[in-house]
């Protein structure tokens, strides 16, 4: 019975992994923009929390999928991203530091 329920799982994952992957890809072009907030809304997500530091930026947004059967999926996007704040030839950019800043996230009320 738990291998037929993992089958069912595996076999939806796919597409519904294609419209969280399109949706997150588009957040990590928002996070750029100056309203992220209203950006996120125009899109029919709801903004959680969204930052700023010295080498990242972020954005947390709520959103629902629906898979092929119909059922409505609740979603949390989740998008880190630091490579577009400096060039990635650019010689001030810690390649280390920013992975560590992504690894070692401070912990964040959301």
């Amino acid at each position: 019975r738990e291998a037929e329920a993992a089958a069912e799982v595996i076999d939806t994952a796919p597409e519904i992994g294609v419209r969280v992957a399109a949706i997150t890809a588009d957040l990590s072009d928002i996070v750029y923009l100056e309203d992220v907030r209203n950006e996120v809304k125009m899109r029919g997500l709801v903004p959680v929390a969204n930052g700023t530091t010295a080498d990242l930026r972020w954005c947390v947004a709520d959103g629902v999928t629906v898979n092929d059967e119909g059922f409505p999926s609740l979603v949390r996007y989740i998008s880190v991203t630091g490579v577009r704040l400096v060039a990635p030839f650019d010689p001030l950019l810690n390649q280390t530091r920013l992975m560590n800043s992504v690894g070692q996230c401070s912990p964040a009320l959301l």
